[in-house]
């Protein structure tokens, strides 16, 4: 049990019902989304916002600085900040929420591309170096206190709201993760660099959520609750065949069949991850292919006792949901279990376009939301669910101190590491503020 992260007294983890949290949607951005009429909509909102750009009186600046440091605890100071290193606990815990966050603008367009572009503009100017913060975390922490005060800014808010409302029906036109563009996103993060990978992930090479249940609890320690965890939903018994979507660099895959005697095919898109798995993670009885779900087919036309998927079912896209299911249902035995852990978040952040993640990290990434699941799967049984959201702020700031100072990464420049910097930080600060969370969904077949 203390393995699990859980004291013995206490009920498991995935026994206990997830908490409860209170949903926040911001008032404009939901407004800005249904109001657009789609077509025109668009149009006549993003020519109101170009005449009102073209008309910027001269305190504009100042009114932005004013409705972030009045709301917030940020505080704009005029001088470059020192640069330290980044050290957390060692079950990434943080002390708590900063008295106040400093924040220094090299340049005050920094506060023009956030108007206009949200959170991918404070990133992409990050990325330029264009300002600088104490901590990433702590300053957009600070930021997502503002969610739903956008109209506080009267009239300056019409380009963020134009931005919103073009990325959502851009979001319901194009098609994301076809059989042709599946490929190309996941190269573009995940064939970037298996020596990356080795230093932010450590030895267990896990890049999904690990479960602290206790204080104290290494990255390793959280990664190695997490595959338990995952075992025992599965319900394992020797000579079991399991097949496993999204196989990363191939732990769970070994583990379940080096630990629990059965047989795995596993699933990838990735090139640079298959080459990883099959020189470290090889195993008699596990299968590692490069090959989409979509195309895959048993040899022996036989039906697995158990399916899991660790965290990617986020790169799936919610309008191929069905079919993923769909595949599932195929694929799985009638007394099987499918196993999924993911990513999620609120309806909203799911319809206002591309962000900063999509655009640099993640191509084609979109979390489901809860709905989701039951509307694309109504004829499975969900047994059990659990939520572990903040677990991940943990998990993504461990990731950020293993990188250290980059030493032996001198192949990725100032700009790349501090794309990868904003990535982990804002993302911790997200699942710690509950904004975006992560889920494990265990399932049977109706």
């Amino acid at each position: 049990a203390e393995v699990l992260g859980f004291r013995p007294s206490e009920a498991p983890r995935w026994r206990r019902p997830a908490a409860q949290c209170k949903r926040r949607e911001p008032a404009v951005a939901c407004a800005a989304v249904t109001m657009v009429g789609w077509g025109y909509g668009v149009a006549a909102l993003a020519s109101v916002s170009v005449a009102l750009a073209a008309r910027r009186r001269f305190n504009d600046v100042q009114a932005i600085k004013d409705f972030i440091t009045q709301r917030t605890n940020i505080v704009i100071v005029d001088r470059p900040l020192s640069s330290e290193p980044y050290n957390v606990a060692v079950d990434g815990a943080v002390p708590g929420p900063m008295q106040t966050v400093r924040w220094y603008l090299k340049n005050d367009d920094v506060l023009r591309r956030a108007l206009r572009d949200g959170a991918l503009g404070f990133g992409e100017s990050y990325m330029d170096g264009d300002w600088q913060t104490d901590d990433i975390e702590a300053f957009c922490n600070e930021l997502l206190k503002l969610e739903g005060q956008e109209a506080q800014l009267g009239w300056r808010a019409v380009p963020l709201l134009a931005s919103l409302a073009a990325g959502a029906l851009a979001s319901r036109l194009v098609p994301r993760n076809t059989l042709r563009s599946a490929p190309i996103n996941v190269a573009h993060h995940y064939n970037i660099s298996n020596k990356l990978y080795e230093k932010m992930l450590g030895p267990t090479m896990m890049y999904s959520s690990g479960l602290f249940g206790r204080e104290g609890v290494s990255l390793d320690e959280a990664q190695r609750a997490k595959l338990e965890l995952l075992a025992t939903k599965l319900d394992l018994r020797p000579g079991m065949r399991v097949l496993e979507i999204g196989f990363g660099w191939g732990t769970l895959a070994h583990f379940l069949a080096s630990e629990h005697g059965v047989s795995v095919t596993a699933l990838s898109l990735s090139a640079e991850q298959l080459a990883f798995a099959r020189e470290r993670n090889a195993h008699p009885n596990v299968d590692f292919r490069l090959q989409d779900y979509r195309t895959f087919q048993p040899e022996d036309g036989g039906a697995f006792d158990r399916i899991v998927s660790v965290e990617m079912i986020e790169h799936v896209g919610r309008k191929h949901l069905p079919e993923f299911f769909q595949k599932c249902d195929e694929f799985l035995a009638d007394d099987g279990i499918l196993l999924l852990q993911s990513i999620g978040c609120s309806i909203w952040k799911v319809m206002v376009g591309k962000s900063f993640i999509e655009k640099y990290i993640f191509p084609g990434c979109e979390p489901p939301q809860q709905s989701d699941f039951a509307s694309v799967a109504p004829t499975w049984h969900l047994e059990d669910w659990e939520s572990f959201g903040k677990d991940y702020a943990r998990t993504m700031r461990l990731w950020r101190h293993n990188l250290g100072e980059w030493e032996g990464l001198e192949e990725f420049d100032a700009r790349f590491r501090r794309m990868w910097e904003y990535y982990l930080l804002s993302c911790a600060a997200s699942f710690d503020r509950r904004r975006t969370k992560v889920w494990q969904l265990q399932d049977t077949k109706g």
